[in-house]
């Protein structure tokens, strides 16, 4: 069955614009527009440039884990876990580019592109994932995650997976973002690559505009990798990738203009969230600083340390009648286990699906518990389900303790 397609298909358009008003720029635009409003009126604008702001200002992202690996992107024995050597990375493993995944391509491409997303993470932190730790994260059997690999492997998209055979690993070519840059430099249509390496628009926006000062550090003269990657803080690997298209194509033919958004120069109001504010947005400097303070607040609060496997969540208010219009909807932050000490007890890499309940389950008590309301769309988003596989695991599970049953919204 081709990536995207059946179930998730039917995902595309029915749901993403409820999750795009639990984002954290949505969040933003409530407060924006009841306390700042801007006098141009760009809420959504604004929003956007302070949920930029308040990442800058947090110590972790609001949908990022840290999980133990396997210490090195070369790592490809397969070894008891006991004597494989650890790191603990950072992933991103929830962001607002799924939901551009989802819409486009359904929940099946989605997930997919999460799992490469976070294998990319931990190869840029110099780290590996074997089949149990990814199914930790991803609660498919080991056969379905190599499946949904294989189709990137034979991309050429270098995804390792400790334990993988020979012959899959002879396709492992380098990251997508190298791969992406290269053949659309070669003439391939952007549409074309989406499509086969799986990655939104977003995603692709950011190693353009990565690749494009690694450029201009060439040309400058630069030419060690690492030096380039710690001054620009870029990924090595990435780094690495990029300065082989520069050397291979040469700096006319790997000049990034033809990338259209790669070649603008840079923002002149990046760096000064405050000054963007006052010569962006026609804010009064007090309004301007007292946005920027509301914002530093916003950021102390989401900031506040968690556990390693413990992400935020924007969920609906449970003090929010029912029927009221999504962007209207008061938001409440969660604190969600997305990984707890527990999960390995119920890992059955054949036969996910008591994982998947229990993470379900935990979900819906956590955020209740919280104030907050979470639906069967959140539920699909955060697990990378469908929505029909939601509510079959919530239909079976017979513990009287689990909550009703979420709503769609």
């Amino acid at each position: 069955m081709p990536m995207g397609s059946g179930r998730g298909r039917r995902s595309r358009g029915r749901y993403p614009a409820s999750l795009r008003q639990k984002t954290l720029s949505a969040y933003l635009a409530r407060i924006v527009a009841r306390e700042f409003p801007p006098p141009g009126g760009l809420v959504s604008e604004v929003a956007g440039d302070a949920a930029n702001q308040i990442r800058y200002l947090l110590p972790r992202g609001l949908g990022d884990i840290r999980a133990a690996l396997i210490s090195g992107r070369h790592f490809h024995a397969k070894r008891d876990p006991r004597l494989q050597p650890e790191k603990t990375v950072s992933l991103s493993i929830i962001t607002a580019e799924d939901i551009e995944m989802l819409e486009w391509m359904g929940s099946a491409a989605a997930l997919t592109s999460r799992m490469a997303r976070v294998l990319e993470d931990a190869c840029a932190a110099d780290a590996s994932f074997d089949g149990r730790r990814l199914a930790l994260l991803f609660p498919l059997s080991l056969r379905a995650l190599r499946n949904r690999l294989k189709a990137l492997w034979t991309c050429g998209a270098f995804l390792p997976l400790a334990g993988t055979s020979r012959r899959h690993r002879k396709f492992w070519e380098d990251l997508r973002g190298v791969i992406a840059i290269r053949e659309h430099l070669r003439g391939e249509a952007l549409g074309s690559l989406q499509r086969r390496m799986l990655f939104p628009a977003e995603r692709w926006r950011t190693w353009c505009r990565g690749y494009a000062r690694v450029y201009n550090c060439f040309v400058r003269g630069a030419r060690d990798a690492d030096e380039i990657a710690w001054r620009l803080e870029l990924p090595t690997p990435m780094v690495e990738g990029w300065l082989s298209i520069i050397l291979d194509l040469g700096t006319d033919l790997a000049s990034p203009n033809p990338l259209g958004e790669a070649s603008l120069p840079d923002d002149p109001y990046d760096g000064s969230f405050h000054v963007r504010l006052i010569h962006r947005y026609d804010y009064p400097p007090p309004a301007a600083l007292g946005l920027c303070k509301r914002l530093a607040s916003i950021a102390r609060t989401l900031g506040q340390p968690r556990g390693d496997g413990t992400i935020i969540y924007l969920a609906k208010s449970a003090n929010e009648p029912a029927g009221r219009a999504l962007e209207r909807v008061a938001l409440q932050p969660v604190y969600l286990d997305y990984l707890h000490a527990e999960d390995p007890q119920y890992l059955d890499v054949e036969r996910p699906v008591v994982l998947r309940t229990v993470r379900l389950k935990r979900w819906v008590r956590q955020a209740r518990e919280q104030g907050g309301v979470l639906s069967q769309y959140d539920l699909a988003y955060l697990s990378g389900l469908s929505t029909d596989a939601v509510g079959h695991l919530l239909a079976r599970d017979e513990d009287p303790r689990t909550p009703p049953r979420p709503t769609m919204r």
